[in-house]
């Protein structure tokens, strides 16, 4: 699953809309359609993803291969 996919169902599940992810990233609506439509880059940079992920109080965690986890895997390839 791409980063961007994992942050719209984030979105989704907590019922944040667009609107109010810029509003609390204090950027534009339309930087925030564009990060997650992929129009600028097919990849989010890790600091953006952050930042998305801190305000859906969600955090960014960096396992080895073998480690058991649960929650969502980032698979930019697909």
């Amino acid at each position: 699953m791409k980063a961007r996919d994992i942050i719209k169902e984030l979105m989704d599940e907590k019922n944040v809309s667009i609107a109010e992810m810029a509003r609390s990233m204090e950027i534009s609506n339309q930087n925030v359609w564009n990060t997650l439509s992929g129009s600028y880059s097919k990849s989010i940079q890790v600091d953006k993803l952050v930042k998305f992920l801190d305000r859906l109080n969600y955090k960014l965690v960096i396992v080895p291969y073998n480690s058991k986890i649960s929650g969502y895997v980032v698979d930019e390839k697909e």
